[in-house]
């Protein structure tokens, strides 16, 4: 083997592992975005709950 080839073989290689941590990230990213707009709801509807029982009676 050359030492062009072994090179070129370490560059596919890390690559690769590049591609797979940034589909990693690209999935958590996903689950964090549904997490937020979970949060978003809930807080939309606690919210005017909230500000009811707030109000002096």
């Amino acid at each position: 083997m050359t030492c062009e080839a072994s090179l070129l073989e370490h560059l596919a290689a890390d690559e690769e592992s590049v591609r797979g941590q940034l589909e990693s990230l690209r999935e958590q990213v996903a689950v964090l975005e549904d997490r937020l707009r979970d949060l978003a709801t809930a807080r939309r509807v606690v919210a005017p709950m909230l500000a009811g029982h707030s109000r002096p009676e």
